[in-house]
C-alpha cells in the first residue's frame, strides 16, 4: 500500500475518531441529568449543559472519607445548590408557620441519599454546597518514591486519575467527604411534618425538653447537671431577617453535639433533627451540618444570656452562631426529634 495512501487512511481514522467521541461527549452533556423535584414551583430537569450556563463557582475538594479512606484532591467547578433551588422556587404546602427553615431536601443517587437543611444552604456561602459538573486533579508536585514503596503509592496515585462521575455534589466546609455524592439523578425538596400545639402559651418557656431519635426511644432532659463538665460561654450576635441586627450576646450553655450524644442516636447521613418549641416555632438541621461541618461544633444549647439565666424564651435556646440570619435560632427548646428521610 503506498505511504500517501496509509496515511491518508490513518488520518481519516484520526478524525472519525474525534468525530465519533465529540458526538458521544455532546450526547452525554444535552441528555439530562439531574432532577429537581418536591416541593417546588418548577421541577427542573438538567443536563450537564444546563448546568454550564449558570455562573459557577470553584472549590478544592479533599476526597478523604470519615473511614480514612482516600480519593483524591480535585478542583472542582459548579452551580451553587442555592442558585438551582431559587430557580426551581421553593414553596411550602398549605402551612401555618411560613418560613422554610423546617424544610429539608434529600440528594440522591442511584442507590444511596444524604439530607440537607435548607438552612445550610440558604443560610451560609453559597460557594460551600454546590453542584460539580467538572473537576481537575491536583497532584502533588513531587514523587512519593523516595519515602515509599511502589505498592503503597501507586493505589493512591491512581485515586487522581480515577473516572468521576458528574454532577457531583461538593459541601467545602464539611471536614470529611462522605456526603459529596457522585453521579447525582435527583434533588428533592421536602417538608417535615410535625405535630402542631393546637394553643400557643402566654408565655414562651419550657422546663425540659426531650430528644427522639429513629428508634422507638427518647431521653428526657429537665437538668443538664451531668454536663456541667462541658458547660461553654460563646459571643454571638443576632441578624434576623425580620428585624435586622439585634446586638451582642454572651450566651452560656452546653455544645449541642455533647447533648445529642448523651442520647445514643445511630449516625445517619440521611436524617435530619427537626427542633420545635412549645409555640410550633421550629427549624431543622441535617445530621450531616452537625456531625461533620466544624460549625456544628459551635452549636449550643443556651441556658444562660449575659450570665443571666433565660426566662423569657428558657429554658433551653439554640443558638447557631454560624448561620448569616438568626431565623433557626430556636426559643424555648421543647423536643429535637431525629427524622430519616423516606
Amino acid at each position: 500500500m503506498p505511504t500517501a495512501y496509509r496515511h491518508l487512511m490513518r488520518t481519516s481514522l484520526i478524525f472519525l475518531f474525534i468525530c465519533l467521541a465529540s458526538a458521544l461527549s455532546a450526547d452525554a452533556s444535552s441528555s439530562p441529568v439531574l432532577e429537581i423535584t418536591g416541593n417546588v414551583k418548577h421541577e427542573l430537569s438538567l443536563t450537564i449543559e444546563d448546568l454550564k450556563a449558570y455562573q459557577s463557582v470553584g472549590s478544592q475538594r479533599n476526597g478523604v472519607t470519615i473511614d480514612h479512606d482516600f480519593n483524591g484532591n480535585f478542583y472542582f467547578r459548579g452551580v451553587p445548590l442555592n442558585t438551582l433551588l431559587k430557580a426551581a422556587e421553593i414553596q411550602k404546602g398549605e402551612v401555618d408557620f411560613k418560613k422554610p427553615i423546617d424544610m429539608a431536601v434529600s440528594v440522591k443517587t442511584g442507590d444511596s441519599r444524604i439530607a440537607l437543611s435548607w438552612g445550610e444552604i440558604f443560610y451560609r456561602n453559597p460557594a460551600t454546597v454546590f453542584i460539580a459538573y467538572s473537576a481537575t486533579p491536583i497532584l502533588p508536585h513531587k514523587s512519593c518514591a523516595s519515602c515509599h514503596q511502589a505498592e503503597e503509592y501507586e493505589p493512591v496515585m491512581a485515586k487522581y486519575h480515577r473516572t468521576l462521575r458528574f454532577p457531583k455534589l461538593i459541601l467545602t466546609q464539611d471536614k470529611y467527604s462522605d456526603r459529596c455524592l457522585e453521579g447525582i439523578k435527583e434533588i428533592e425538596v421536602i417538608q417535615i411534618p410535625m405535630d402542631e400545639h393546637s394553643e400557643t402559651p402566654e408565655l414562651l418557656f419550657s422546663e425540659k425538653f426531650v430528644i427522639k431519635g429513629t428508634e422507638p426511644s427518647k431521653k428526657v432532659f429537665e437538668q443538664l447537671d451531668d454536663l456541667a463538665e462541658f458547660h461553654k460561654q460563646s459571643e454571638s450576635y443576632t441578624v434576623g431577617e425580620g428585624k435586622g441586627f439585634h446586638g451582642f450576646h454572651t450566651y452560656g450553655g452546653y455544645r449541642l453535639l455533647d447533648v445529642l450524644g448523651q442520647a445514643n442516636l445511630k449516625a445517619d447521613l440521611n436524617s435530619v433533627f427537626l427542633v420545635t418549641a412549645p409555640d410550633n416555632y421550629r427549624a431543622v438541621f441535617s445530621y450531616g451540618e452537625i456531625y461533620l461541618n466544624p460549625a456544628g461544633q459551635r452549636m449550643m444549647l443556651a441556658s444562660q444570656d449575659d450570665e443571666k439565666p433565660l426566662e423569657e424564651g428558657g429554658k433551653y435556646g439554640l443558638i447557631i452562631p454560624d448561620d448569616l440570619m438568626a431565623d433557626r435560632c430556636v426559643q424555648a427548646v421543647e423536643l429535637i426529634q431525629k427524622i430519616r428521610l423516606k
